[in-house]
């Protein structure tokens, strides 16, 4: 054994007189080290996003041909205004789309500094790998911004869907009037999905899609801008019947609260949108979009083969007049909810499509049904020889946790009540869909649950391979 551990030497005696001011010198250290870490975070997190204009191919081809870009990226690197520039790949979306973003960081004082210098025009260029061009651009209106803006950072960007790979990122920074300009280049990478269940799915779209920054939250969910269709072929020997349901029910689950509501939204929307671009080659493609509670189908498009879903018309039924807070008034009003109208319309829907030659399908987008009173109903009635396949997916969003409610009445549709608010908290439910294949009896439901974007892709990959399987079934 080492002699250092068998023979330890005495330490000198301190004594406790001489430790107090030391450990009090620390102490202030400390605190003052805390205080300087929390300023920085609050001075850090005071950031100010400002979105890019829509997309206008016209503009940009005009500001790239008056601007020397070209020529600004043969000289290399530039930084005459103080910025940030980066470009990161945000992964899968609920739009089964890989998103990525490109964000400029300028400093609120320097553009405040140069308020009389009237505009700054920001351009950006995305090359993949096969030499592809994907030109965008944005224009700071100095004199719109307001003083306050000095204390923080501007933040400005743009959005995109990719496809995997490697993509170089050219962006330059011009202020007309100084003559003064930026000019960086960054490596965007886009990981590919490990073990995709759906290899092919993006086989029709473009390397790089920008999209529009879309001001209305319930459009930035559907992405309606977004124009590509996700490539998932059916093919069937028989005639193929699809349709897909979309439960949009504003019902109790969402405590009366918009804002839960919206949640839910954010992952529904897209995932119905996502269904609806299944390609029948040998059949139909219909959607429809139900509201449980007062019974009835708010929205339903027939033919939906190469065809984008009438967003217009679906987003009409999300409107104010609709929302949680006022189905929660009504239901205080007339008891509780049940989901029967669910089973009413698959039935109905059924007997529209008697007499068709192949299977039927059914795919419904809903929400957790804990808030239903499930009543002993007896089973269907079927008709022998008829192939129908139910598959309910029930999205259940993992970030309904807490919200802020009115005391007096519920949040209705994005306005909200400001007199003596209480803090709701809700528990995330892990609700099976049991109750929905035990109402739909004998019905062959396959039951899914999905909370996140590459869940779901898994069991679009799943209902979509199960589909062709039934229908090779002579």
């Amino acid at each position: 054994m080492s002699s250092r551990f068998s023979n330890p030497r005495p330490l000198p005696e301190i004594l406790l007189s001489h430790l107090r001011p030391i450990a009090f010198f620390l102490a202030l250290l400390c605190v003052f080290a805390c205080i300087n870490t929390t300023a920085r975070a609050q001075a850090g997190a005071q950031q100010t996003d400002i979105a890019s204009p829509a997309i206008d191919p016209g503009m940009s081809q005009k500001l790239f041909a008056e601007i020397p870009f070209e020529e600004w990226e043969k000289q290399g690197p530039a930084r005459q205004i103080p910025w940030k520039v980066t470009a990161s790949g945000s992964g899968l979306s609920f739009q089964q789309r890989l998103a990525s973003k490109i964000a400029i960081e300028l400093p609120g004082s320097e553009l405040i500094r140069r308020r009389q210098d009237g505009n700054l025009i920001l351009l950006v260029q995305v090359t993949d790998a096969a030499g592809r061009a994907y030109r965008n651009f944005g224009i700071l209106e100095l004199q719109s911004l307001k003083p306050e803006l000095a204390k923080s950072d501007v933040i400005f960007s743009w959005g995109a869907y990719a496809l995997p790979g490697d993509y170089k990122v050219s962006v330059a920074l011009y202020d007309k009037k100084s003559g003064e300009h930026d000019f960086a280049q960054n490596i965007l990478h886009v990981e590919r999905l490990k073990n995709d269940p759906l290899p092919e799915a993006w086989k029709d779209e473009p390397s790089f899609e920008y999209w529009d920054p879309l001001t209305d939250s319930v459009d930035a969910m559907f992405r309606p801008d977004v124009e590509g269709r996700l490539h998932m072929p059916v093919s069937s020997a028989k005639p193929l019947h699809v349709e897909v349901l979309a439960d949009l029910t504003p019902s109790d689950y969402f405590h009366g609260s918009y804002d839960f509501y919206h949640v839910y939204l954010r992952g529904a929307l897209p995932l119905f949108k996502a269904f609806t671009q299944l390609s029948v080659a040998n059949g139909s493609l219909q959607a429809a979009a139900l509201d449980l509670v007062q019974k009835r189908v708010t929205f339903a498009q027939d033919d939906l083969s190469d065809k984008q879903v009438d967003w217009k018309r679906l987003k009409s039924t999300l409107e104010s007049a609709n929302g949680p807070g006022v189905v929660d008034v009504r239901n205080v009003q007339h008891g509780g909810q049940n989901p029967v109208f669910l089973r009413d319309e698959i039935v109905r829907r059924m007997g529209k499509a008697a007499g068709s030659p192949g299977p039927e399908v059914f795919i419904i987008v809903g929400s957790p049904m804990d808030s239903y009173s499930f009543q002993d109903l007896p089973p269907l009635y079927m008709a022998e020889g008829r192939d129908v396949r139910v598959f309910y997916v029930q999205y259940v969003p993992t970030s309904m946790q807490s919200i802020y409610v009115g005391a007096e009445a519920p949040f209705i549709m994005g306005h909200r009540n400001t007199a003596r608010r209480t803090v709701v908290r809700r528990p995330i439910y892990t609700s099976s869909p049991a109750n929905v294949q035990k109402m739909l009896k004998p019905l062959k439901v396959n039951a899914f649950q999905v909370s996140t974007p590459e869940e779901a892709r898994k069991v679009l990959a799943r209902i979509l391979n199960q589909i062709k399987e039934e229908s090779k079934r002579p």
